[in-house]
């Protein structure tokens, strides 16, 4: 027998690791497609393309279009067609028309105006392609249009444009009577201004507008056969965000008892604009309003600040750009906001009311001071406590506002042999008459008042019969009367030096310059008359100034 060999060796390596390919870029995008255009055929058995279209009849308003039947695909007939009509300057959306045969009308068209227009054919299959585009010409207008049919509307402008605004203006109607353009008018207070001319889109962006103006926007018609008259005028707008929304109501937080933080369509590109604030007070048990004006208020960091109102229930709020040329209008009413009440005041003590002025206002939060940061007001309380001097334990901070320009205390009943509390408020209330009291924040108390417990203010000022007050209120009124006899007495002195040397020298040249200087005398004199019963027919508050220079 054959001997069996059998070979032992290593087993065979392992086949190497496979790797897997890397994936497949995204495929791109497909072609953008033309706007406004028929969408591609989706089958290869759609109709072919007609290829000769011509048009038969033109009007001001209206076209009558006619072509060559399209070759269809076997077993898949034309079903129809579709035409297309759309301006060449694409102002306006297209215009599509649904046929059974070789012609079709197109009315609805707008006068003067240049078309393209084109036809695809239609199968069981889908739409065919389109035809290549004619173009058809509609005649002028031969009528006037009418009124424009709406006002151009303010619309938000991206980007907040400080010195853009964006309208939308109403399409422009077909027709032998339509309107082929509009020509956009502007005022901002000081007659209509031209801005554009051959307007036919409806979306318009102005540029280079002024930032303090607010314009009004108006709209006529125009046709080959004339122009409209003026349509209605928009509602004010201003560049920027802020748009057509100066009109809305305020948003109202009461920040504390007398005062309150209004927000609402502020905008940052007219930092230097004020806004005048109106408020309505609602009184108890009446559904009446009556609007008061409340002090003028600055847009800081889109909020506007009142510091010195109160409103126990409840204030609606209105507010009004200043300094904006063209806008006169106050906006919505506001919802009625309270104050929050303040805390109860202890018995027998008296509440005070103190207003500080200097700073810029802008500060807030602790006062750095040698023994570290005092809270806001604490600073103003030791300053009153140490021109009064009384322990400072004695006025305790109720509240504090506007960065401590603004601070309520209450002034604890005294112990034995120290002044009342209402004794002490008199006295906070002639310092601030007569001596302004340093606080130590370089700012002064000005004004003090007494919170009564119903809610009434009480301004702390020196009775009208104080002796001291009343003295010197004569010492002044006698110092401006003795002022006011010297200076009649030398003008009545200079004047009469004057006419003696006048008449010395007329006298000795008469006909000569005497009487030449005697009438511009004469002249200088009527003139001064007639500056004289000017002025005093003007202004009341400058009579006294002017009698007493005629004197």
């Amino acid at each position: 027998p054959m001997p069996t060999v059998s070979c032992v060796g290593s087993p065979p390596p392992p086949a190497p690791a496979y790797d897997p390919p890397p994936p497949l870029p995204p495929r791109p995008p497909p072609p953008p497609h033309p706007p406004n255009a028929p969408p591609p055929p989706l089958s290869e058995l759609v109709p072919l393309a007609p290829e000769i279209v011509r048009t038969v009849l033109s009007s001001c308003g209206s076209a009558t279009v006619t072509w060559d039947p399209s070759r269809a695909r076997e077993k898949y007939p034309v079903l129809g067609y579709e035409v297309t009509a759309v301006r060449q300057d694409r102002a306006s959306p297209p215009l599509r028309v649904q046929v059974f045969n070789t012609t079709a009308d197109l009315g609805n068209l707008h006068a003067g105006t240049l078309y393209e227009v084109a036809i695809r054919a239609r199968s069981s299959a889908g739409f065919g392609l389109p035809s290549q585009p004619v173009l058809v010409s509609t005649r002028p207008a031969t009528a006037q249009p009418a009124t424009p049919a709406r006002a151009p509307r303010i619309e938000p402008t991206e980007g907040g444009d400080c010195g853009g605004i964006d309208l939308s203006l109403p399409p422009l109607r077909p027709g032998c009577g339509g309107d082929e353009s509009y020509t956009l008018l502007g005022s901002t207070g000081d007659g209509w201004e031209t801005l554009r001319k051959g307007v036919t889109t409806q979306a318009v962006q102005l540029t280079h507008l002024d930032p303090y103006a607010a314009y009004t926007f108006r709209l006529v018609a125009v046709n080959a056969a004339g122009q409209s008259q003026l349509g209605d005028a928009s509602v004010a707008a201003v560049t920027g965000s802020l748009g057509g929304r100066l009109g809305l109501p305020p948003s109202v937080i009461a920040t504390s008892s007398a005062s309150f933080e209004l927000g609402g369509a502020w905008s940052g590109c007219r930092p230097r604009m004020g806004w005048d604030v109106a408020y309505a007070l609602r009184e108890p048990g009446s559904d009446q309003r009556m609007w008061r004006a409340a002090e003028a208020g600055r847009a800081v960091g889109g909020k506007v600040e009142l510091q010195t109102l109160r409103c126990p229930h409840g204030c609606a709020f209105k507010v009004r750009p200043s300094g904006l040329k063209g806008w006169a209008q106050w906006s919505e009413a506001s919802a009625e906001v309270a104050s929050p009440p303040l805390p109860s005041m202890p018995p027998g003590s008296a509440r005070v009311e103190l207003a500080f002025d200097g700073g810029d206002d802008t500060g807030g939060g602790p006062v750095a001071t040698g023994d570290g940061a005092l809270p806001v007001g604490a600073a103003e309380i030791a300053a009153a406590a140490g021109a009064l001097q009384v322990d400072v334990a004695r006025l305790v901070l109720v509240e504090a506002r506007a960065a401590g320009r603004f601070v309520i205390l209450d002034v604890l009943p005294a112990p034995a042999g120290q002044p009342e509390p209402r004794a002490l408020a008199a006295e906070l209330g002639r310092l601030a008459s007569r001596r302004p009291l340093a606080s130590g924040l370089g700012t002064a108390l000005v004004w003090a008042a007494v919170l009564e417990q119903d809610g009434r203010v009480v301004s702390l000022r020196p009775a009208r019969d104080d002796p001291t007050v009343l003295a010197l209120k004569l010492g002044i009124v006698g110092c401006l009367l003795l002022g006011a006899g010297v200076m009649v007495l030398a003008a009545r002195r200079g004047s009469g030096a004057a006419a003696g040397g006048h008449r010395q020298v007329g006298a000795a040249s008469p006909g000569g310059r005497g009487a030449q200087r005697a009438g511009q005398r004469r002249r200088s004199e009527r003139h001064t008359y007639n500056d004289l019963e000017t002025r005093l027919s003007g202004d009341s508050d400058s009579e006294e100034h002017v009698m007493v220079s005629a004197a």
